[in-house]
């Protein structure tokens, strides 16, 4: 496939901004953005596709919420007898222990 950029492709200031860091470089505008692109490209091979990433992200998030959600369900189950957000022998309920 053979894709060809123009200045008609680039909105007024990405032009201006093209055309002053070629001119500091002392490049073409069509030399400096071959470059650019072989950068984004070459940094896009070597982080992996995004869409594979994010995938990879969101595998990893469900895994660990499915892990908390059993560690959850394996808790035990504290009465509670005071009206408060715990009772008072919270410790006795888990560990055996009187206060």
């Amino acid at each position: 496939m053979n894709v060809r950029l123009d200045s008609k492709d680039l909105d007024a200031k990405d032009q201006r901004e093209l055309e002053a860091l070629a001119s500091e470089s002392g490049k073409s505008p069509g030399e400096l953005l071959r470059e650019l692109v072989h950068e984004a490209l070459d940094t896009r091979a070597r982080n992996g596709d995004s869409s594979e990433t994010e995938s990879a992200l969101l595998a990893k998030q469900r895994e660990a919420l499915r892990g908390l959600h059993e560690r959850l369900d394996a808790m035990p189950l504290v009465p509670h007898t005071d009206g408060l957000s715990g009772s008072r022998d919270h410790d006795a309920i888990l560990y055996g222990k009187r206060s």
